[in-house]
């Protein structure tokens, strides 16, 4: 019997990446296994969202979350808008808050010291990229070691909820707050409750703790109780847009859009600059194919934020939806440009083509498609049916095989 001891939580990593470099990804992760198998560590990146799970909410809730972010450099990621501009600065602004740290790993040369997180040590070893290591596992091997480090100071450092039950009595309700806040921080949504319980138990009437409440136990997927306690936050605090913007990201989990779309209006009312409530009132009208007035709200959500993530995925849908495949051509070729290693987004672009009956042209997105992700299997079979376009029947034999030994 080993008499190594186990962590208390174990520590969310959060890759941060440029699709180009996905193979770097997929060996690093393999060179973490170690530590996923002791408990230490779960990793998240963007290959984990599922089919019909909405990216930006995804990515958000992670990198707000992850007690590590990983930033994996090279000329392609300094390049990404997504990874440099959104993720890289969120990043960043945990880290220097002490909510996160971050690490970054220089997998190819690129012009990188003068950036923003120039600042922090990077791995491997003196910034030396692991595409110039003559043996890549031991560039990895130093990566992960310093990894193993970092997790096991943030282990030691976290064992707080032990510590707390001893001296209930002595914490103030803020203090209570924000050891919740500390423990979704580091992505421990079951403890979290704990710590909320005693701050409502404190002051009955405290909007915040029922709202945190709330938030936690939808990410526990326990819908119906985040929802009372949402109902309880904007009951004591009927003004806070953000209690209703929660209401109504449980709604919509629930699927119950008609009651998420009041939710998200009156958010909206309350604060009519937060893109996310706009973002979220698109996606919940496209659900009810409500296709004009999701436009209307992911066209305000542009307008309050260009770059907001795949907004212009999800506005190139409801075009597609509504046959305008001209425009929503339009809009997938400015999501490409905003993220030019977008999968989803070439993938988006190859249907309205071949719906424009541009084979060729629809053929090579889907290409691009499947450079960017090999097991999109959607991918290949939308390659299948565009081949069959272009007569090319056992090209598309092919191609259908693959989409469906991927699961499609």
């Amino acid at each position: 019997m080993s008499s190594k001891a186990k962590p208390m939580q174990t520590v969310e990593i959060f890759f941060s990446y440029s699709h180009i470099d996905q193979r770097f990804k997929d060996q690093l992760e393999t060179h973490l296994s170690l530590l996923k198998r002791e408990g230490y560590v779960s990793s998240w990146h963007d290959r984990k969202i599922g089919a019909g799970e909405e990216w930006a909410g995804q990515i958000d809730d992670h990198l707000n979350t992850a007690q590590i972010i990983l930033l994996l450099i090279s000329a392609d990621f300094v390049a990404s808008d997504y990874c440099y501009d959104i993720e890289m600065r969120r990043a960043l602004a945990r880290h220097d808050a002490g909510e996160a740290r971050v690490i970054p790993i220089i997998l190819r040369g690129a012009d990188w010291k003068n950036a923003p997180f120039g600042k922090l040590t990077a791995l491997p070893t003196d910034g030396k990229p692991i595409s110039n290591w003559s043996k890549r596992d031991d560039a990895y091997l130093n990566v992960v070691t310093n990894i193993r480090k970092a997790v096991k100071e943030l282990s030691n450092n976290s064992e707080v909820l032990p510590q707390a039950k001893s001296d209930t009595s002595q914490k103030t309700l803020e203090q209570w707050l924000d050891l919740g806040d500390t423990l979704i921080s580091q992505g421990d949504f079951e403890k979290a409750l704990a710590p909320y319980e005693q701050a409502i138990s404190l002051d009955p009437n405290d909007a915040r703790a029922y709202r945190s409440k709330g938030y936690s136990l939808r990410r526990l997927n326990r819908l119906h109780e985040a929802l009372t306690t949402y109902e309880q936050a904007y009951s004591l605090d009927p003004n806070n847009s953000d209690y209703y913007y929660g209401k109504g990201r449980v709604l919509e989990e629930m699927k119950r859009y008609e009651e998420a779309l009041v939710a998200f209006d009156q958010a909206i009312r309350l604060d009519p600059y937060h893109p996310a409530s706009y973002n979220a009132k698109g996606s919940t009208l496209y659900d009810l194919k409500r296709y004009e007035e999701a436009l209307a709200a992911f066209e305000e959500t542009i307008h309050l934020e260009p770059k907001y993530p795949y907004i212009y995925n999800y506005k190139g849908e409801v075009l597609y939806s509504l046959k305008r495949y001209e425009e929503a051509l339009a809009a997938f070729d400015q999501s490409i440009l905003n993220n030019p290693t977008d999968a989803v987004a070439y993938n988006l672009k190859g249907l309205a083509l071949y719906s424009l009956k541009r084979y060729e042209e629809a053929l090579d997105a889907f290409e691009e498609t499947i450079f960017f992700d090999s097991d999109y299997a959607g991918a290949y079979k939308n390659k299948g049916q565009t081949l069959v376009g272009l007569g090319k029947l056992e090209e598309a034999k092919q191609a259908y095989k693959r989409a469906e030994q991927l699961g499609n």
